[in-house]
């Protein structure tokens, strides 16, 4: 018998015998979407990552917790390509990833929208690579900032805009870009708790309706636990420590939610010597 979390990736299925026993039916192996394997890389002389591997599947939403410093930005560049591993070899589907590709897109903590842009002109750049005329961009461009909750501020600049408004924008402009894969490095920080949750709400629809496969970096381990389908926990030595399936009901006052967040906080919590956080590179 499988236990949880194996049966979560293998896709186990199970019936219900008349005798009320659960019977392993079929196990079918599947094959990694994202893949990490035996990754070392070092930046300015230290050692991030060492021989590090991690699997995600095809239209999997994996949130990564760990403290600062311990290689979950890195892990993100590595898939976006804007770095290379040392040693290793990272694969999105069957693609070993050397540089960035247009299958994989990055949402920033920052708000990564062109100021001299409206919303809609910041929209319609992320489909400057598709063969289609300026009605077809404008088009699709209108459809995403409905998606992301900005119809009627197409003509806006970003200085007109709240933050929250400026990462619609962002989030919107990669999905315009299709990208298959899409990144996001604590894309919430900066915003307060009201705006945090109502964004949060934002991308877990998104991700139901668009099955997009997600990696998303932050420190707040409720906000993991409820967004992702699963948690990843790495610890100061990059080192996976935790990597379990989440409840399926998205409450954020689910208990199994407040229970998983007790059991991930002693993994999280970390000091380098002298009370110092050092900043995740490359």
């Amino acid at each position: 018998m499988l236990d949880d979390s194996k049966a979560f990736k293998a896709g186990a299925f199970f019936v219900c015998c008349p005798q009320a026993t659960f019977v392993l039916l079929a196990e079918a192996e599947m094959k990694a979407y994202i893949s990490l394997s035996g990754v070392t890389k070092s930046w300015r002389g230290r050692e991030i990552l060492r021989d590090f591997s991690l699997e995600i599947h095809k239209g999997e939403f994996v949130t990564l917790l760990g403290p600062s410093g311990c290689g979950k930005t890195t892990i993100l560049n590595l898939v976006a390509g804007f770095v290379t591993p040392s040693t290793g070899s990272v694969c999105v589907g069957s693609i070993e990833i050397s540089k960035p590709s247009p299958k994989v897109g990055m949402i920033f903590q920052e708000y990564a929208v062109f100021p001299w842009r409206t919303a809609l002109k910041n929209l319609m750049l992320g489909l400057n690579d598709k063969k289609l005329s300026r009605e077809e961009k404008e088009r699709k461009s209108m459809a995403l900032l409905k998606l992301v909750g900005l119809e009627g501020h197409e003509h806006k600049f970003p200085k007109a805009l709240s933050g929250g408004m400026k990462q619609r924008v962002a989030i919107a402009r990669t999905l315009a870009a299709d990208a298959e894969v899409i990144l996001m490095d604590e894309p919430f920080g900066a915003l307060d708790s009201y705006m945090r949750e109502r964004l949060q709400d934002l991308v877990l629809d998104i991700w139901k309706k668009l099955h997009k496969t997600i990696i998303f970096v932050t420190h707040n381990i409720r906000e993991a636990i409820f967004l992702g389908d699963r948690v990843v926990v790495l610890n100061e030595q990059g080192r996976v420590v935790f990597d379990r399936p989440t409840p399926l009901t998205k409450s954020r006052t689910d208990s199994r939610i407040i229970d998983m967040e007790k059991a991930i906080r002693p993994l999280t919590t970390y000091k380098r010597p002298g009370n110092q956080e050092q900043n995740e590179r490359p």
